[in-house]
């Protein structure tokens, strides 16, 4: 008999706002995994990045072998790029059954773009427009949901109205969903594996309106009952299609890339890195970033007192002056938005990752072992001063060469910090004047990711009514479910196998066998030769 099996990740998924849900019977699939299953917490990984984590769960590697702590990547010359289907091409958990000869299907995984083949089908929405393999199923999906824009932008201002934001969050859920069901039933496969990014988007923008801990909850009291309503009916949406996938599959593993909290704080790491002499800035810059320092606060203090005629054009020359930079349109104004460093001069690298609760700091590569030790050591004693200088602050620091290994750890940062458990978002704007501010980043993002996220799994292979005591690693997927499929575990995979989730007949039953990953990557060449043949006999 074949193993059927879904892998189902719930992005931001996290036991203190789904088991009160549970608990009520709201989510009854949701509390079937519980009851009839085995289920714990996830501890993600650092810094507990979407774009980072789904990507060490695919392969097994941890980021110093993947060379990925973010959404973007870092390259020998310190220029970032977003991660594509490259960093997963080959070495992927769906890439080894593939070439196996399991059917597989793998639906909007985070990052994963653009579509590549597989013994099966593959549907990439992390891009500027719909790829599938084959290309065939593009039609079929537009044919199903017309466009298949699944993506809420939750920090546009347009999101200020949360009646906007629920309109479009369901749009993209009920197109989501229909696809993913479609694919569910009507498609053959061995492994089922799915993404659901909606309950990320949702709880970065709505938190403060749920929790009742939330310094803005009160302010935000009169919207908090329609909010909650709406909260609930999404994640109701979410269990209902996990029913359907219970329904169908042998097995089903529920995972996380991340827990979800509140989002309080704002600490600026460029002001802080420049104030404390770790950064040097351009000279050039230096004038007309103070400049445009004293114009924002100008414009913050006044912006409230204007009327929302004045505040619509106000928005539109700060947005075309945001374009122009992005663009290099302006060389002028991209020097004032972006600065320049001066490189010799500094200690530390702060590249344009994606802003969030988790600072990162490259420690110049420039300076001698003996200076890099030593900044190491400074940046250390300095980040947890902070802890006196500021009110109500905890700050957690990880040395990366500590935690993780391999041939990219190179290209990661030195260190990672973050503040108050995840809470505070840490920014890198050296223009704006204040260096930590009591408040959200943003209107529209009051919660923030958290290290320990959700695992459950239930079905054939599973113990039932269980719960582990041992944390799960986004690096224990791969070699588990390559182990249920009694699949060969290349040996560079970082994680285990989670024998402590399994029945004792199937432990008795399979012995984990073990590759060395160059036998992956000669048959998934030499299945990539055969059909390159096949495609030119075709052709002609």
């Amino acid at each position: 008999m074949i193993l059927r099996l879904a892998l189902i990740g719930i992005d931001g998924g996290s036991w203190n706002v789904l088991m009160p849900l549970i608990k009520k019977g709201l989510l009854r699939n949701f509390e079937t995994l519980l009851n009839k299953g085995v289920h714990g917490y996830l501890k993600s990984l650092i810094p507990p990045i979407t774009g980072a984590v789904w990507l060490s769960m695919a392969t097994g590697l941890n980021p110093g072998k993947t060379g990925v702590i973010d959404f973007l990547k870092c390259d020998q010359s310190f220029n970032l790029k977003f991660v594509n289907s490259e960093d997963y091409r080959d070495r992927s958990l769906w890439d080894f059954l593939s070439c196996l000869g399991h059917k597989v299907i793998i639906l909007d995984w985070p990052m994963l773009y653009p579509a590549y083949p597989v013994n099966g089908y593959m549907v990439c929405s992390w891009g500027k427009s719909l790829s599938t393999y084959p290309k065939t199923l593009k039609k079929e999906i537009n044919n199903l949901v017309g466009d298949y824009d699944i993506f809420v932008e939750y920090y546009f201002e347009k999101y200020d109205d949360l009646k906007v934001f629920f309109d479009d969050l369901y749009e993209a859920i009920e197109k989501k969903l229909k696809v993913s069901t479609y694919m569910l039933l009507k498609k053959k496969w061995d492994l089922f594996i799915d993404i659901l990014s909606f309950t990320d988007w949702l709880q970065h923008r709505t938190w403060c309106y749920i929790d009742p801990n939330h310094p803005l909850h009160l302010k935000n009291k009169k919207y908090a009952e329609f909010c909650q309503k709406e909260f609930i009916n999404c994640w109701k949406l979410a269990d209902e299609y996990l029913g359907k996938v219970i329904n169908v599959a042998d097995d089903v593993i529920v995972i996380s890339d991340h827990g979800f909290g509140p989002q309080w704080g704002v600490f600026n790491i460029a002001k802080w890195a420049s104030d404390r002499g770790f950064l040097k800035e351009d000279a050039k810059t230096k004038v007309a970033r103070k400049i445009v320092g004293m114009l924002l606060k100008f414009y913050e203090t006044i912006y409230d007192r204007m009327n929302e005629k004045a505040k619509a054009i106000i928005s539109k020359i700060k947005k075309l002056g945001e374009q122009l930079a992005e663009t290099k349109m302006s060389s002028t104004a991209y020097d004032i938005l972006y600065p320049k460093y001066d490189i010799k001069r500094s200690k530390v690298l702060l590249l344009d990752y994606t802003r969030s609760p988790y600072g990162a700091i490259h420690v110049n590569p420039f300076l001698s072992e003996k200076e890099r030790n030593d900044t190491l050591q400074l940046l250390t004693r300095e980040l947890k001063k902070l802890e006196q200088e500021l009110k109500n602050v905890s700050v957690k620091i990880w040395l990366l060469k500590e935690i993780y290994n391999g041939d990219k750890l190179h290209l990661l940062p030195d260190i990672i910090f973050t503040i108050n458990d995840g809470s505070c978002t840490i920014i890198k704007e050296p223009f704006k004047e204040f260096l930590y501010a009591e408040k959200t980043y943003s209107p529209r993002l009051s919660g923030s990711h958290r290290l320990y996220g959700i695992f459950a799994a239930y079905g054939s292979s599973f113990k039932k009514g269980i719960r582990i005591g041992n944390y799960v690693s986004p690096l224990d997927i791969t070699p588990t479910v390559l182990y249920l499929f009694n699949a060969p575990i290349p040996k560079n995979v970082d994680g285990r196998i989670l024998t402590e989730t399994l029945k004792e007949t199937l432990l008795k039953e399979k012995s984990p066998t073990y590759v060395d990953y160059l036998w992956y990557r000669t048959k998934i060449r030499i299945l990539k030769y055969k059909h390159k043949l096949l495609s030119t006999k075709t052709e002609r």
